[in-house]
């Protein structure tokens, strides 16, 4: 069994700036975290190891700085003029500027996404009325306005993107149409796409909360390859590996992480994966 080690791993351009954000934020002062800085139980409890723990609402906060997350805050929370250390994503914080304009402009904002994320729920707070779709048919249930503007939670299906842009131009008489994934969503998307099409199996390293996550798991699967979503190296039970070894065999095996999983935990699952074909080669010429 080979493992095929995606390209890109370890935290993207937003999780790091926000996890060393808030690291460097705790050595000059008490932090804590206004909901899950990034969605990845092993950096969560790394941080509540060095005292950066979450609160959910303002009204908790005790210390003396108080971090937004990578995903945002609602604009009440912006505006509130509450001390706030700002972790929002790059990305994240230019599609809340691009929703308020677009609807201070008189579109009707869709945002494909999840609408109880975090950073939908953010985003949505810029716009006025905004329509929050998670499917194809429900952006087909869509009435007719005069000026639509699609955009996109950073961390979702491109293609699912695509295929709800090309449905709203029946839909209106002005659409604007801006892919607001991120780059590294796209580019680990696409390359989990190609890993799955040749490899026997996909593993895939991430929360379980993370949402750029469950897409790589989705995508592996309608690829129709066997597709196992860990968190981490200690879901790796023997039992899982000897599921693996069995779909697996003398083929390959691609290992994908989501964009808030440690590179730690990517290698450390590698090394597991790479040891299941080495103790079966052992036990083999031993038997011979």
């Amino acid at each position: 069994m080979r493992v095929i080690l995606a390209k890109l791993q370890g935290f993207c351009f937003g999780v790091k700036r926000a996890v060393d954000l808030a690291k460097d934020a705790s050595k000059k002062s008490s932090v804590q975290v206004l909901g899950q800085l990034v969605h990845n139980p092993e950096v969560i409890l790394n941080l509540e190891a060095q005292g950066i723990n979450s609160i959910e609402t303002l009204e908790e906060a005790t210390a003396k700085t108080i971090v937004i997350t990578a995903h945002g805050a609602t604009k009440e929370t912006y505006d509130r003029g509450t001390p706030c250390l700002d972790a929002t994503c790059p990305f994240v914080s230019r599609l809340q500027k691009k929703a308020k304009l677009l609807s201070q402009d008189g579109f009707q904002v869709i945002i494909v996404g999840d609408p109880h994320h975090l950073e939908v729920v953010s985003v949505s707070s810029f716009t006025k009325n905004p329509i929050v779709v998670t499917s194809l048919d429900e952006a087909k249930a869509i009435g007719f306005f005069e000026k639509l503007a699609l955009l996109s939670q950073t961390t979702q299906d491109e293609n699912l993107l695509k295929a709800v842009a090309c449905e709203l131009t029946s839909h209106t008489n002005q659409l604007l149409f801006e892919n607001t994934i991120c780059t590294s969503t796209r580019e680990r998307q696409k390359e989990v796409a190609h890993i799955a099409s040749f490899c026997q199996a996909i593993v895939v390293v991430g929360g379980k909360q993370s949402a750029n996550t469950g897409r790589l798991f989705k995508i592996a699967k309608e690829k129709g390859t066997p597709t196992f979503w860990i968190e981490g190296p200690l879901d790796l039970t023997d039992k899982l590996q000897d599921e693996i070894k069995g779909v697996v065999g003398c083929g390959s095996v691609g290992l994908v992480s989501g964009a808030s999983t440690p590179i730690e935990s990517v290698l450390e699952v590698e090394s597991i994966l790479s040891s299941i074909f080495t103790d079966s080669l052992l036990h083999y010429n031993r038997q011979g």
